[in-house]
This record gives C-alpha cells, sequence and structure tokens, in this order.
C-alpha cells in the first residue's frame, strides 16, 4: 500500500520509480559476498515489495538465501546488526525471546511459517489453536 495511510502520496510516487527488482542483483551480490543481513518489513518500497515478515523471508529464499539463513536474517542476524546479540535472537536462557510455533518444517519450506499454531510473547500464549494452551492462558 503506496497510499491509503500508510504514506504521502508524494512519497509514493517517488518510489514507485524505483521497482522492487532493481534491487534483486544487489542482494544477490550482498548475499555472495558474505554481508550479514536483517530482515525487517518496515518498508513499502512498491508493487511487489514485501509488506510483512513472512513475505520479506519467502522473498529471500526466492532469490538465493537458504531458509535457515533467512531464519537466522529475521533472528540472530537482525541482533547482530542492531548490537543486541547479548539480549535476543536465539533462545536461550537469559534472553528475551518471542516466538511462534508451525506446523511443519520451514527449512524445507519457508512459507509454512504463515501457518502458525501459537505465538508466545513475554513467555505466555496469545493465540493459540492447541488446545493444552488456550489462548491468553498467562495473562494476568
Amino acid at each position: 500500500r503506496l497510499e491509503g495511510g500508510f504514506m504521502p502520496p508524494f512519497i509514493a510516487d517517488k518510489l514507485r520509480k524505483y521497482p522492487m527488482d532493481a534491487h534483486i542483483p544487489s542482494f544477490q551480490l550482498a548475499l555472495k559476498a558474505g554481508v550479514k543481513i536483517a530482515a525487517g518489513s518496515d518498508g513499502n518500497y512498491g508493487a511487489g515489495a514485501s509488506t510483512d515478515l513472512f513475505s520479506e523471508l519467502e522473498t529471500q529464499v526466492k532469490y538465493g538465501m537458504s531458509p535457515t539463513q533467512a531464519l537466522a536474517s529475521a533472528t540472530i542476524d537482525a541482533a547482530i546488526c542492531i548490537g543486541y546479540e547479548d539480549q535476543i535472537g536465539t533462545l536461550e536462557k537469559g534472553k528475551s525471546a518471542d516466538m511462534i510455533a508451525v506446523d511443519g518444517n520451514p527449512m524445507e519450506d519457508i512459507s509454512i511459517l504463515r501457518l502458525v499454531d501459537f505465538v508466545m510473547r513475554e513467555g505466555c500464549v496469545l493465540t493459540s489453536s492447541v488446545e493444552d494452551f488456550p489462548a491468553g492462558s498467562c495473562r494476568s
């Protein structure tokens, strides 16, 4: 959505001049060179641009990342890029972590991440289709 509340029309017009496809070669060169890439969905860069994290990861895999690399770009690599790897980015004792559970293996098919069984944030299950973990089970 380049318009409709997300950004002023004059910015949307400028961004339309730079199609998403123009970024593919530089992404692939950076990947090949070993540049640490952090996934993010905070941009709105024109038709076809990913506007959610799942789309971002699918796009990364489509253009050369392995599913493992794509997941790392949204977790540990992103944490490293912002200097917070000692606090977030991996599931370790003492670190803050939000996570999702999916029915399948995203290492085989990254799009499986869209099939969320439940979300856990700050140790609380927020949404669930799993009977043992009712939604909001640890809200105060």
